[in-house]
């Protein structure tokens, strides 16, 4: 039995977004879904954000100009996917905005930003399901040492912390969005087939009861 054939239910879903924090692994597992599945996968393009680098340098005078070059380029690669036809796996939930967004933004401009933001949200299909990887601050800071990206050097557990409680609170006060969250602080999905057929089997079954 083929992969596809043992999680029917994963298999047919047409849109699924994986979630997590900085380091979490959001992309390998989307990639390695995207292959098993035969899913056109959905990238964020980190290199060619153009303010940040700024912002971990400057996080006070970039973080609003950097919000907003992320909430543009979300909404323009989800705007137009063709999810009765096509099958998708996403690296990132639109809502990935309003948490990054409620950490790094103040006062007016996230009240600005909160606004675009839920214009935006209204007009993109949505997610069957929303996988949340979730890892502690130590085996994050260890996975972003190893994908080694200079800009990402000086990041602070605090900030990984502040960014972690985003992400609960804004899934949470979400009603229209179904999210399973997986542990994986002892886990490594890429590496250990075992490990990534229990993550696989996890979401086959949480999308097989919502039928």
């Amino acid at each position: 039995m083929n992969i596809k054939d043992k999680y029917p239910f994963l298999s047919a879903s047409n849109f699924i977004a994986i979630e997590g924090n900085i380091g979490a692994g959001k992309s390998s597992l989307s990639t390695k879904l995207s292959l098993d599945f035969d899913k056109e996968l959905l990238l964020e393009d980190f290199a060619s954000k153009t303010f940040l680098s700024e912002f971990y340098s400057n996080p006070e005078r970039f973080a609003f100009p950097l919000e907003l070059s992320f909430i543009a380029d979300r909404y323009m690669q989800l705007k137009d996917i063709d999810i009765q036809n096509k099958k998708y796996v996403a690296d990132y939930h639109f809502l990935k905005n309003i948490v990054f967004a409620s950490v790094n933004l103040q006062n007016e401009e996230l009240g600005m930003y909160h606004q675009l933001y839920l214009q935006m949200d209204s007009l993109l299909p949505k997610p069957e399901l929303v996988v949340f990887l979730n890892c502690g601050i130590e085996k994050l800071q260890s996975q972003i040492k190893l994908r080694a990206r200079a800009m990402e050097n000086n990041i602070e557990s605090n900030y990984l912390l502040s960014i972690n409680d985003s992400y609960k609170k804004n899934i949470n006060d979400q009603s229209d969005i179904h999210s399973l969250f997986i542990n994986t602080d002892t886990l490594d999905f890429i590496n250990n087939d075992d490990d990534y057929n229990f993550i696989i089997h996890k979401m086959n079954d949480f999308l097989g009861k919502k039928k």
